[in-house]
């Protein structure tokens, strides 16, 4: 059951007097950085713009290990808003008895409170105004928000401060035993005026097509890679740098299926479902390879080109040659690996674009420098 101890609605004299005090020193200036950022240079906080980010309701401790968790184009460090901030930071050490209350106070000592601060400076709202839903520069403001700071009510030992957007009203509200409630993320200062970030990321998960059948595969990432094939399916790429907009662009590829490339805000352990690439338009003429038993182990030096269909365009393309990888994004297309043959005296040359079916064919070491022609995805049936 839901329990309020300390909502109450604002007498109507009560509320012209705040204003007045208020409206003459507000200053509040809201500043989008991009990127789903909104910096607040009075209360000097950045604010996710989706204000419903966690996409849930859930218990204040949730809340609390989610902003904790938070790994947000590229920054951490988030914790939740506080609604009295001298009663201290971060997110769950703060304790007050009292918080300020944003509609009778005036604009400097509402400062203390980061959600009134929002509903009543930035946002402009009044009680009982309803600011729900998108509003200014944000989106999908919800309800009922955690804040993270705890009441020091001896009779309210599980108590929390919350904040409503429905009517600008605030409370007390038990953390355990009360309805789930929304979660707003806030970052000390300007994040993205600040340098790229520095934080690491760990990518875990599994690789299987649709049926959930796991696969053998590379999975790639940050210039670190693996092969999924022992056993089939799992991966673990630790430590990966990120790159200078904060992200880590994640690579899969797989013999006879398309390539799965996602662009990664931090550090995650999902399930990647791989689509097959059937009946897709063949570009390429190809000879058979020969057998040359007494080559295995022999190296050569293979090289080539990866172009667009039957044209001389050139492809960015990941070119795979037994165990060696290597990218023809130079703006020419080209290839050129020093490889090993295997016990046929053979080398399976494996040719992977994002948005592209791939190509995979053996050659011998009188092959040595080959031409690929890829088709598009959406010639694929």
């Amino acid at each position: 059951m839901k329990k309020k101890t300390r909502f109450s609605f604002l007498a109507v004299g009560a509320v012209a007097m705040g204003l007045l005090l208020g409206a003459s020193a507000a200053q509040a200036a809201l500043i989008d950085r991009g990127n789903g950022l909104i910096y607040d240079d009075v209360l000097n906080i950045t604010w996710t713009q989706n204000a419903n980010l966690w996409g849930q309701t859930g218990t204040w401790q949730e809340a609390v290990d989610w902003a904790d968790q938070l790994v947000y184009q590229g920054y951490d460090d988030w914790r939740l808003a506080s609604m009295s901030v001298a009663g201290g930071l971060p997110t769950g050490s703060a304790r007050a008895l009292e918080v300020v209350n944003c509609g009778t106070a005036t604009e400097p000592n509402c400062r203390d409170n980061e959600l009134g601060y929002m509903f009543y400076q930035n946002l402009m709202g009044m009680p009982l105004d309803n600011l729900t839903g998108d509003q200014a520069f944000f989106t999908d403001i919800q309800d009922m928000y955690w804040s993270g700071t705890e009441s020091e009510d001896p009779l309210g030992v599980n108590d929390v401060w919350n904040f409503n957007f429905f009517n600008g009203d605030q409370g007390e509200i038990d953390k355990v035993l009360s309805l789930p409630s929304a979660a707003w993320a806030v970052h000390a200062g300007d994040v993205a005026a600040g340098p790229p970030p520095t934080s690491r990321v760990d990518l875990t998960g599994t690789v299987e097509d649709a049926g959930g059948t796991p696969l053998c595969a590379l999975a790639l990432a940050s210039g670190q890679f693996m092969f999924t094939c022992n056993p089939n399916g799992s991966y673990d790429l630790q430590d990966l740098p990120r790159a200078g907009d904060g992200t880590v662009k994640r690579q899969v590829y797989v013999d006879g299926f398309f390539p799965n490339v996602e662009t990664l805000t931090g550090s995650t352990d999902e399930t990647v479902v791989m689509t097959r690439a059937t009946n897709c338009t063949d570009y390429n003429a190809f000879p058979a390879p020969g057998t040359f038993p007494d080559s295995a182990g022999k190296r050569i030096d293979v090289s080539g080109t990866v172009l667009l269909q039957n044209t001389q365009t050139p492809v960015c393309a990941m070119v795979l040659g037994n165990g060696q990888f290597g990218f023809t994004c130079d703006g020419t297309g080209t290839y050129a690996a020093n490889i090993p043959l295997d016990a046929n005296g053979q080398y399976k040359l494996q040719v992977y674009a994002d948005g592209f079916a791939p190509t995979v064919q053996r050659f011998d070491e009188f092959s040595p420098d080959v031409e690929v022609h890829l088709a598009r995805a959406a010639e694929c049936q």
